[in-house]
């Protein structure tokens, strides 16, 4: 049987999402960003947005994501980057990334944008994708999010989608941590996802030692983690 994606924006039009398919939705996109942060050496998407954010939900299941553009990360920058900016959506860029600045913040912010958009099917600012770059720039540098949403959820939605990049989370693992908590999923004592250095370690075998390379192993779970998540993930595991 083949599955069925639409769009984030076609099924928040249908509203066929609850809270907590809208919430577990963004828990995996934090995933395939902590991928590409660790593929691009510190880079990101910088374009996540409902129209390339496509989701699936069978009867009883739990939604499944895609996110178009994750086989093809960018480098974070700062002021010049080298790629290009002009189909992004305005409405869910980070304010820096106006001036050419992207970091993994900068995606922290556009998950924070889209999480409030599927919740409450509409921006959490008076904005939308036919003003222009610098309008949107103005309102929200000027407004407070309009947020009618349960608690932690706004927590986490208003530290994601902060003007100032040291106020939000560093990065999407940070944040779907915080998500983690609103989830219900538990956090094991020690745990780790794509470190940072391609640490070898040695294993005894019958006579032989073998290196194994733990650059995608996980402490979460024996298997290795899921992360090509249109195959949903088993709680408390990608981190």
């Amino acid at each position: 049987m083949i599955e069925q994606y639409i769009s984030v924006r076609k099924a928040v039009a249908k509203q066929l999402l609850s809270e907590k398919d809208c919430v577990y939705a963004v828990f995996l996109l934090t995933i395939v960003l902590k991928k590409m942060q660790y593929d691009s050496k510190g880079g990101g998407h910088f374009n996540v947005n409902p129209d390339i954010v496509l989701i699936h939900k069978g009867g009883g299941e739990k939604v499944k994501v895609k996110l178009l553009g994750d086989d093809i990360p960018h480098e974070a920058c700062n002021g010049k980057p080298d790629f290009d900016t002009e189909g992004f959506n305005p409405c869910f860029r980070a304010p820096e990334s106006f001036l050419g600045r992207f970091s993994p913040s900068s995606d922290v912010y556009s998950l924070g944008m889209l999480l409030a958009y599927m919740l409450q099917r509409t921006y959490p600012y008076d904005i939308n994708e036919q003003m222009a770059k610098t309008e949107i720039l103005r309102v929200v540098k000027k407004e407070a999010p309009k947020l009618e949403i349960s608690e932690p959820l706004q927590t986490i939605i208003c530290k994601s989608i902060s003007i100032k990049v040291g106020d939000r989370y560093k990065n999407a693992e940070e944040m779907g941590t915080a998500l983690m908590d609103d989830l219900g999923l538990e956090k094991p004592k020690n745990f780790r996802c794509f470190s940072d250095s391609n640490k070898k370690k040695m294993s005894e075998g019958t006579n032989n030692m073998h290196e194994t390379d733990d650059r995608h192993e996980t402490l979460l779970s024996t298997k290795e983690p899921r992360l090509d998540v249109d195959m949903s993930v088993r709680e408390g595991e990608g981190f």
